[in-house]
């Protein structure tokens, strides 16, 4: 039998297994390879020659390529072209301008080109890089050259804001340890929630003004709910954000800046939203519970167990030994 097979038969359990995971907890098809590969190695499963390795150095490593082409073409031959790894993954924030809600599609990961053909440099940022240009970001975006310096200035402050606490919370939420299922399944859903208010903030639309409340509030609820989860192993049986809170800070948890806590609605009148029973918020009010959402997120999920940290993590990628096997072009990054 051949080396490969034997990496085959290794893997293809444990890649089923895995797989059923990933589509529980919506991970997209492109992602799931490299999160199986880093599950796989990081416990201990494959592991190179030497044994063991420090955090993250299998990434570099001969076998780690071998691993991940058997990884790959167990997934693209499930998937299809689905499964093939994208690099221009973006997530969606809010930005107001003029008062008027507008959509970023906001990158996760950032690269910078070494030695073209070759090498990059691949970023798991936290924050917003003072080199990105995030007006480009900005969907449908109006007329910004017209724009008074000082509005300019703050609306950039806005955005970098924004994108700090949603590529944060992706990045804490991606490497959170969980032994309770629902505790990954709430931590991995909020971006999916925030996401839906974004859209329905955008649309301007009474109803789906008021169902953004909702959706807000699922997303703190859901992250809030995961710490609790992790430390206890009970979720809690309740709406009430200011009950989930403190059953999160008697946990552990480092309790949230109160003046976030004085913006949290009512359970009730949440759910009145949810329904579309009380009147639709402003967009500027909208904007406001969105806002507090992020940080309240960003707060709880930083404080989720992990043996892993990616936070403004660099990885100096080669042109991978997989990508010159299949014969695709480099990649976004590599040049």
């Amino acid at each position: 039998m051949s080396e490969s097979h034997r990496v085959e038969d290794v893997l293809y359990p444990w890649l089923e297994e895995l797989d059923k995971r990933f589509s529980e907890d919506a991970i997209e098809p492109s992602d799931r390879p490299l999160r199986a590969c880093i599950f796989l190695a990081s416990n201990g499963i494959v592991r190179g020659p030497e044994g063991p390795t420090e955090e993250f150095e299998f990434l570099d490593e001969d076998w780690f390529a071998a691993v991940y082409s058997a990884t790959e073409k167990w997934f693209i031959k499930r998937y299809g072209k689905r499964a093939l790894r994208r690099g221009d993954e973006t997530v969606p924030g809010l930005i107001l301008i003029y008062g008027t809600p507008f959509r970023l599609d906001i990158p996760l990961t950032t690269s910078k080109v070494e030695k073209p053909g070759e090498t990059s440099w691949l970023c798991f940022p936290d924050s917003l890089s003072p080199e990105e240009d995030v007006f480009s970001w900005i969907h449908e975006a109006p007329d910004l050259e017209s724009m008074e310096e000082p509005t300019i200035e703050t609306l950039k402050n806005d955005i970098s804001d924004v994108v700090g606490h949603v590529r944060s919370t992706r990045l804490n939420t991606m490497t959170a340890e969980f032994d309770e299922e629902n505790g990954r399944r709430f931590a991995n859903s909020v971006e999916v929630h925030l996401a839906n208010a974004v859209g329905a903030i955008c649309s301007m639309q009474p109803d789906r003004l008021s169902i953004s409340q909702w959706e807000i509030h699922l997303s703190i609820e859901k992250a809030l709910k995961s710490v609790v989860i992790q430390k206890t192993g009970r979720c809690p049986k309740s709406h009430d954000l200011v009950e989930i809170h403190k059953l999160a800070t008697d946990s552990g948890m480092t309790p949230v800046d109160d003046r976030l806590l004085r913006n949290f609605p009512h359970a009730a009148e949440s759910v009145g939203h949810r329904y579309c029973e009380l009147p639709p918020p402003s967009v500027s009010e909208a904007d406001r519970f969105y806002r507090t959402g992020l940080e309240t997120i960003d707060h709880a999920t930083s404080e989720l167990r992990r043996q892993m940290v990616l936070k403004n993590a660099q990885f100096l990628i080669r042109r991978a030994p997989w990508i010159r096997q299949r014969g695709l072009p480099p990649g976004p990054g590599i040049g």
